[in-house]
């Protein structure tokens, strides 16, 4: 298959910042851009951003259902649960939720709940988005800043 280099690229990248198995996510690649093989036109851009879009996209959904299979995740829209400090843990296999302290976790949390209001928008968007959410929780700008940088430094 041509362009397996790229979706192994991607799901090495992705395995480094998820722990998401390898090898399934090289087979979920690989499928995604069979299956959408057809929609590519080079009118609308490179090949390779193709791949890209199709295949980082997938894997992002992959890991919103793993965690959604996992987590109960009501409980992340409820202020008071979370002032209370009664908050959740995920019991989950993928390693670098379970790395993170309680505040970058949350936010973590946040962004992979509905990753359509986070991760297809430009930073600055996320990031006041990310802070409204979170001002209305009770985090202070500090509390913010810290778990945001610690959530960035882990995924990089």
């Amino acid at each position: 298959m041509e362009n397996l280099n790229w979706i192994r690229q991607l799901a090495w990248n992705f395995h480094r910042k998820t722990g998401m198995d390898v090898d399934d996510l090289i087979q979920e690649g690989c499928l995604t851009y069979l299956e959408n093989q057809h929609k590519y036109s080079p009118a609308k851009g490179s090949l390779t951003t193709f791949i890209y879009f199709n295949v980082y996209t997938h894997y992002l959904n992959l890991l919103k259902k793993e965690l959604q299979r996992a987590t109960p995740l009501t409980y992340i829209d409820n202020p008071e649960f979370l002032k209370n400090g009664n908050w959740l843990r995920v019991t989950t296999p993928v390693p670098f939720l379970e790395r993170l302290e309680d505040d970058p976790y949350r936010v973590a949390l946040l962004i992979l709940r509905t990753p359509n209001k986070y991760l297809y928008h430009k930073p600055p968007h996320v990031r006041k988005r990310l802070y409204n959410i979170l001002k209305r929780w009770g985090w202070g700008e500090d509390r913010i800043e810290t778990a945001v940088r610690k959530l960035i430094n882990e995924l990089t």
